[in-house]
């Protein structure tokens, strides 16, 4: 079983606040919680708070700078992923993209398998640039 936190979120008031106001304390206090409580992967999603990309990437260096637990990245915005890929210092969790986005991307590395084998809407495998994978995930 892979265990996900998903509490780093912008919906959530205090990680909107923090976000806003810059203050990692918030981040990295949720990270370790939920790095402590056994995640194979700590979410990281800003949700409608912010469309910077810089604001993404100052959450996940916040969470990798308090916990050495791989990254979920939660976004459906393909120039937020392309550059949050490249900052993920292990090999990250691609979650809740949209497949449609991902077929016509720039990312070389998207593998997509059919619809019918599979059951699902969306399912695509990730191959990371280091080498890592072939992963199978939902999206």
């Amino acid at each position: 079983m892979i265990l996900i936190g998903e509490r780093i979120n912008g919906g959530f008031k205090d990680i909107s606040q923090a976000v806003k106001e810059k203050d990692k304390t918030v981040l990295e206090k949720w990270a370790q919680k939920q790095a402590k409580a056994g995640a194979n992967y700590i979410d990281v999603n800003i949700g409608a708070i912010s469309n910077k990309i810089e604001d993404f990437l100052w959450m996940i260096e916040s969470v990798q700078a308090a916990v050495s637990t791989p990254i979920s990245i939660d976004c459906n915005k393909i120039s937020f992923l392309k550059e949050a890929l490249k900052i993920c210092e292990k090999e990250p969790l691609i979650n809740s993209t949209r497949a449609p986005f991902l077929l016509f991307s720039p990312l070389g590395y998207l593998l997509f398998t059919s619809q019918s084998l599979f059951n699902f809407p969306y399912f695509f495998t990730y191959i990371a640039k280091n080498g890592h994978g072939p992963h199978l995930i939902t999206a």
